[in-house]
């Protein structure tokens, strides 16, 4: 919860504790709203699907990572 209030005073200093896999998987989650948002741009829900899933992987990357951080402090 502190890195949370830390975020808002400073959001470099919560990028700063973020482990590699945290990021990836933030990166993961931006990717799938893209390619989400192009496949409702395009009314093509396939690629709406993959976006979703890739979000949900993201997510789920991310849990991993901090799961991981914490765990070694």
């Amino acid at each position: 919860m502190r890195s949370v209030a830390r975020s808002f005073i400073n959001p470099h200093v919560y990028l700063i504790n973020m482990s590699t896999e945290e990021v990836k998987g933030r990166g993961k989650q931006i990717k799938g709203q893209i390619r989400e948002e192009v496949g409702k741009l395009t009314n093509n829900k396939t690629e709406q699907v993959k976006g979703k899933i890739e979000q949900v992987e993201g997510k789920v990357q991310e849990e991993i990572g901090k799961l991981k951080r914490k765990a070694k402090e």
